[in-house]
């Protein structure tokens, strides 16, 4: 009711969480005010929680079973839950639950087996997290993987060796009889039925063949090079993306049951879902200002990662937040600041500074660390990675974007970077504020080519 009296609310709908018996968010009310014939009235939706194990189906290993227990021995949260709370009492494997917030494990031998209870008190709830796990069925499912696994790959490898037993022995007869030609033709046609004319015109197919793959083999190796690299990339990418984004939200709704809405956990999984999705949309193109907004993004995952070991400075000029730009152009360069500059600092003072200004009808993008600093060597080589035909594995990222601008903007494009030993780097790319659009389709034709 107090909500009903906040006013004129008749435009808003209002979603809220109620405590059941002390418990949080066991019941979620969901009030449409509404005002009718001058009388104050509503429209309210509760929603009861404590159904929700059996509407998300939620199953335990065959081998594992998991428990939720708070800390006044009641269980709230288990396979196949019957009520809301269950005593522990009802449960004689919890029996030899600890009263300590350590992580401990403990083995336990009783009438049905043994089995390994495992317990983890949460930081911020006043529950356990807690897992049984059944070492017959356990170590009986790992036998039989093994021996599956085992028996695939022996399979495997006899057909192998009949495939190429086969090949060979099918293959041997006619490739002797090339040999016999291109050795000896004249044996081979007084030997061969085949008339004179005939092994004449294959002897000449096979200089000419010989002769026009000749003229193309400089540009067909400059195109494997490419083309393995991109297979590689490929690779890298092959996960589909709907499985991968339904399972961070199937996570991330787990999380929020578990933990609330406002918990750090969820929000992680929330960030990295959009990360995710963001690189995998079919544009190619995307405002300065969507971009740095996934950037930060990912710079937020990655202060997670190193504890907050460094901070990150934007200095952005709003001048440039309309700007056009290739998606996914800055990311590269901040993980590599992360991975070979900050994250090897042996202070937790590291700083990275993300710029961008706009200078005589260019856009100038500055990403600047104080880590480690690189010496005079791998600066020359990070420099020449544009120009590398098979890049290293830790570069592919930085060379992919360095090429895919040269494409977009040509000449108009430059990279520079400036390092220090212990001083740290400075990665600067400076791009027309207008991309050419010859040279986009240019580049949609060069994609298209390595497909």
């Amino acid at each position: 009711m107090e909500y009903l009296t906040k006013g004129n609310l008749s435009e808003s709908i209002l979603l809220f969480h109620r405590a059941k018996e002390d418990y949080y968010p066991f019941i979620v009310t969901l009030m449409k005010p509404l005002e009718i014939n001058g009388y104050k009235a509503a429209i309210v939706l509760n929603l009861n929680l404590n159904q929700v194990s059996y509407l998300t189906n939620v199953s335990s290993n065959p081998y594992q079973e998991i428990y939720l227990v708070s800390d006044d021995n009641l269980v709230f949260y288990r396979h196949y839950q019957q009520d809301l709370l269950e005593p522990l009492e009802n449960f004689p494997r919890l029996s030899h639950l600890q009263a300590t917030k350590e992580l401990s494990s403990t083995v336990i031998e009783d009438t049905s087996g043994s089995y390994i209870l495992t317990q983890l008190h949460s930081q911020y709830y006043p529950w356990y997290y807690v897992t049984i796990t059944n070492l017959k069925m356990y170590t009986n499912q790992l036998a039989s993987n093994n021996a599956f696994q085992t028996f695939l790959f022996l399979a495997l490898f006899l057909a192998a060796l009949l495939i190429s037993f086969l090949f060979s022995v099918r293959s041997a007869k006619p490739i002797h009889k090339l040999l016999i030609l291109l050795e000896d033709p004249h044996n081979a046609i007084s030997n061969d039925p085949l008339a004179k004319n005939e092994i004449h015109h294959i002897s000449e197919q096979i200089i000419c063949y010989a002769q026009q793959n000749k003229e193309l083999s400089d540009e067909l190796t400059k195109r494997l090079n490419l083309l393995n690299e991109t297979k590689l990339l490929a690779l890298q990418s092959q996960i589909n993306p709907h499985f991968l984004f339904n399972t961070l939200n199937m996570i991330y709704t787990y999380e929020c049951e578990e933990l609330g809405y406002r918990h750090t956990l969820p929000r992680l999984t929330l960030s990295l879902s959009r990360l995710l999705r963001y690189s995998f949309q079919s544009t190619d193109f995307v405002t300065l200002d969507t971009e740095l907004n996934f950037t930060k993004m990912y710079l937020s995952l990655m202060q997670k990662r190193y504890n907050n070991r460094f901070q990150v400075i934007y200095n952005v000029d709003p001048c440039t937040l309309d700007i056009k730009v290739p998606k996914l152009f800055i990311q590269p360069f901040v993980e590599n600041s992360i991975f070979h500059g900050l994250s090897k600092k042996q202070t937790s003072d590291g700083t990275l500074t993300l710029s961008s200004d706009r200078k005589d009808g260019k856009c100038v993008i500055t990403v600047h660390d104080n880590g480690v600093g690189m010496d005079l060597q791998t600066l020359e080589t990070l420099r020449s990675i544009a120009n590398e035909e098979i890049p290293q594995s830790s570069s592919i990222g930085l060379r992919n974007v360095i090429v895919r601008m040269k494409l977009l903007y040509g000449e108009a494009f430059t990279f520079t970077i400036d390092s220090k030993v212990e001083e740290g780097s400075v990665f600067t790319l400076r791009f027309p504020t207008a991309y050419n659009s010859a040279k986009k389709d240019e580049a949609n034709v060069f994609k298209r080519v390595l497909k």
